[in-house]
């Protein structure tokens, strides 16, 4: 399941529709009920900010870079998106291991283009002190699998599906190991 989830972006989406719909469901249940106590083992959705789970070190390339070249730092660097800057370093568009297939390989196209000709605007975002379960809306809302987390205006990192699914399978861990050891 961990390899599938890891190498099939498809599934991962689908997986994470799924699996989080559920979550929040849940929660919000819990919340009508007034039951939400923060030893809850699922309102971690509603007590995690985004800023606590973004991974900082967001790769990031100019909008002038040659998709060939934005391809290899993705490659070298093992990540599955790359921000773009503009002139004045601000985030303005993002690409994926999914747009280099759709617009770069399957249209024939130059790749020594810009990487601003492939890239996908406008970003959305989450504030840092947003909690997960609203990154995790937008993600849905929106049908995306990369969300910017912004600090004070600024860039602060990036939430991945992949790392909402690493968070949940921590969480799930945790609650069956404790459930084993009180057994």
């Amino acid at each position: 399941m961990l390899k599938l989830l890891e190498t099939n972006p498809v599934f991962t989406g689908s997986f994470l529709k799924s699996h989080f719909s559920r979550y929040v469901h849940r929660a919000h249940k819990d919340i009508h009920e007034k039951s939400l106590s923060s030893s809850d083992e699922n309102s971690f959705l509603f007590t995690t900010q985004a800023g606590d789970i973004a991974t900082k070190e967001v790769v990031t390339v100019t909008e002038d870079e040659t998709i060939q070249n934005a391809a290899q730092i993705m490659v070298r660097n093992k990540i599955s998106s790359l921000i773009i800057l503009d002139e004045e370093n601000l985030p303005v568009g993002i690409v994926t291991d999914k747009d280099l297939r759709a617009r770069v390989v399957a249209k024939g196209r130059d790749i020594n283009e810009p990487i601003k000709n492939i890239m996908s605007p406008p970003l959305i975002r989450v504030d840092d002190k947003d909690y997960c379960f609203e990154a995790i809306l937008k993600m849905i809302r929106f049908n995306i699998h990369h969300i910017l987390v912004i600090k004070n205006g600024d860039l602060d990192g990036i939430i991945t599906n992949h790392d909402l699914v690493l968070l949940l399978q921590r969480k799930s861990l945790r609650r069956i190991k404790s459930e084993f050891m009180c057994e």
